[in-house]
């Protein structure tokens, strides 16, 4: 690799969290040995059952990780974007992939094999305690998600994903990141019909305003309209 694009790529791996406390050396060792592969939007990284055991790194863009049900319903388990990482419990157990990756926009990934990923781990203990608190945050929101699943209804729900995409301003939540029908109601578990009917709920007392490049939420949202 010439040393124009090595810079690069220690660059975009210095900007990742996991990889912030890494000597030089290493940093330069990871881009050699990385690949850089852009995806269009739309497209499937893998597929949840597939056999693979790399590290994937965002770049930029956004990625959703996805199940399906025999009826083919999605369920978003997750939406990631820039310096966010996935795929490291595959470096570990080896099993196959747990979920599905599709790109929600063009995305850019760098792809660490777990051999790579092995050699730069046993130098930088650090590191593994990272990739355990992330697992640890991953595990808190699945208990979290569960419980709103069991005791809460499907309009606390939809405005509490609402609520956690946004940014506060002042009496209000901005999301510029505007979810469609379906991938919302593949986050709260509920049908597509139903969240249209509790967005349409929304927008119809005031609550919620979709203008062409975010959504305005009030904060003062009752428990039920």
């Amino acid at each position: 690799m010439d040393k124009g694009k090595r810079s690069v790529m220690i660059d975009i791996l210095r900007n990742v969290s996991l990889f912030l406390d890494l000597d030089e050396h290493l940093l330069k060792e990871l881009a050699d040995t990385a690949i850089r592969r852009t995806f269009p939007k739309d497209t499937t990284l893998f597929s949840r059952g597939d056999v693979s055991d790399s590290l994937y790194v965002i770049v930029y863009g956004r990625l959703k990780a996805i199940i399906t049900d025999r009826t083919g319903k999605e369920i978003v388990l997750s939406v990631m974007g820039t310096g966010e990482y996935f795929g490291e419990i595959a470096l570990f157990d080896r099993e196959p992939r747990s979920a599905t990756i599709v790109a929600k926009d063009e995305t850019q990934v760098l792809i660490i094999s777990r051999g790579h990923f092995k050699r730069i781990l046993a130098q930088n203990t650090d590191m593994a305690f990272d990739i355990i608190r992330v697992l640890i945050k991953r595990l808190r929101r699945a208990t979290v998600d569960i419980q709103s699943l069991a005791f809460k209804d499907v309009h606390t729900r939809v405005v509490g994903v609402l609520k956690k995409m946004s940014e506060s301003n002042g009496e209000e939540y901005i999301i510029n990141e505007k979810p469609t029908h379906v991938e919302l109601a593949g986050m709260v578990y509920a049908s597509r019909e139903m969240v249209s009917r509790i967005l349409n709920n929304l927008v119809r007392n005031g609550y919620l305003v979709f203008k062409k490049d975010h959504i305005v939420m009030k904060k003062d949202i009752p428990h039920t309209l």
